[in-house]
This record gives C-alpha cells, structure tokens and sequence, in this order.
C-alpha cells in the first residue's frame, strides 16, 4: 500500500480517535475529531484527536472541548496533526494554550517484511488467560512507570482496557518462564497499529523489541492490513528501532496544554 504522509495522517488519526473513544468512559464528537476521559488521575483517556483533519475549526468547537473537561481532575492533551487545518493551531494560540511535548509517527507497507529473529530462548507467548494478562500489566507498569504511585495506577487501568479491546492482539515475551516484556498490535482494515511495547530493563540492548515488532508486522500482514504504524517519542528506543525495520516517518503530532 504506496500511501502519501498527508493521506496516511487521515487514516491513523482517525484510527487512534476511534481507539480512545472504544476505551473512555465519555466522549464528545466534536470539531470533526473527539474529547475523550477516562479513568484515574493521570490517564492518557483524557485526549482531544483527530481534530478539525477537514474542515475549519470553528471558536464553537474550542468552547465545547473546554465545557466538556469542566470539572474533571486534569486537563486534556489536545493532538495536532500538521495536517489538520492551521485554524486549529490559531484558535489554540489565541486562547493561551501552550506545546507539551511531540510524538513521531512512523509507518512502513507489509510489502517484504523484515524476518522475525528472536533471541535465544525467548519467545512471544499469546495473551490468553488471566495469569498472562497480570503477568503483562506487571511488566507494562514495571517499564513505564517503575515510580508508581497514581500515573501506574492510571497506566494499568488504561492497560487492562486496551486489552479488552476486540481488535488488540497482545504477547508476553517470555525467558526461561519469565515475562521480560510485551507488545500489541491493533489491526484495523487497512492499519496494523504497534502500540504498548516494552522490555524490562535487564533485558534490553538484546533485540526483544526488534523481534517484537516484526513479529507483529507479520501478524498484521496475515490479518491483511496494508501498512503499519508505530509512534514515538522522538528519538526513543522505539523510533530507532522501527526506522531499522524499514519504517519511515510520516508526520509529527503536536500536544498542546489549554492555560487552565
């Protein structure tokens, strides 16, 4: 699937969209994309995406987004795509809100796909039961949020929904029986999305992410996706390794933080 940046942006701003809303607990239709909350204090449910990838934003639409995050316990995250109208980023900037930080998103087609090697003794195991669901959710929080406290509270809640999710497929890599780390795939018509990877510390720099990722690539060719993507933070383990793998990047999505 030969696909152009601003076309692919469409595609995955929608998907990640529709992804959240499955999960939140609320969402407003708004501005052509969605406000979504969810969860505990520090959940990435509280998210405004895929907005105005269309049409102009209208000030009406800020209006709604902010009456809507009246009285929740945080502010929301509000996702700007570079190609979304440059409306929304003048609207955005005449009410004070400020850039928090960017996220890269990578893409490649399933068109000869990288081999999956694992290292020796590990294997990707399916997550099937509640033993394997716990086992994953400990390893999860352990890498992303080993301070715990209320952001792996949030982190393990928001875990165990993506999980429920009917279109997620999630593996525990395991060694010697013991879970190192973990990966899903979101398969959609046309997208297979990565999303949750991770290794524990002690067993990085050893190629489990790289396998995990073109394990998952083959999956999301098996299931007939037509391209993959993947964001990162920008210059994160995850980045380089998918640019190793044949991705390329797309865009950058911009967070911005309303002054309140």
């Amino acid at each position: 699937m030969r696909i152009a940046p601003d076309a692919l942006a469409k595609l995955e701003e929608a998907r990640l969209s529709q992804a959240i809303a499955d999960l939140a607990d609320e969402t407003l239709d708004v501005g052509g994309g969605r406000a979504s909350w969810g969860g505990a204090e520090g959940s990435w449910m509280y998210q405004v995406t895929a907005l105005v990838m269309s049409v102009p934003i209208a000030e009406a639409a800020l209006d709604r987004v902010e009456a809507f995050y009246a009285g929740r316990t945080r502010e929301p995250e509000v996702g700007v795509c570079p190609f979304a109208d440059p409306s929304v980023l003048r609207a955005c900037r005449a009410r004070g809100y400020v850039l928090r930080d960017f996220e890269t998103v990578l893409y490649r087609d399933l068109e000869a796909p990288p081999p999956v090697i694992l290292p020796d003794g590990v294997a990707p195991e399916p997550v099937e039961d509640e033993a394997a669901r716990e086992a994953f959710l400990d390893c999860h929080v352990a890498c992303v949020a080993p301070e715990g406290g209320d952001r792996a509270a949030a982190l393990r809640e928001g875990a165990r929904r993506m999980l429920d999710h009917p279109k997620t497929v999630t593996w525990n890599a395991q060694l010697e029986g013991e879970v190192i780390g973990g990966a899903s795939v979101e398969l959609h018509a046309h997208i297979g999305a990565l999303i949750a990877g991770c290794v524990r510390p002690a067993f990085r720099r050893r190629g489990v992410q790289q396998a995990l990722v073109a394990h998952r690539i083959e999956v999301a060719r098996a299931h007939g996706c037509e391209v993959v993507t993947v964001g990162s933070a920008p210059d994160s383990a995850t980045g380089r390794n998918a640019l190793r793998l044949g991705f390329v990047t797309a865009y950058t999505r911009a967070t911005l933080m309303p002054p309140w």
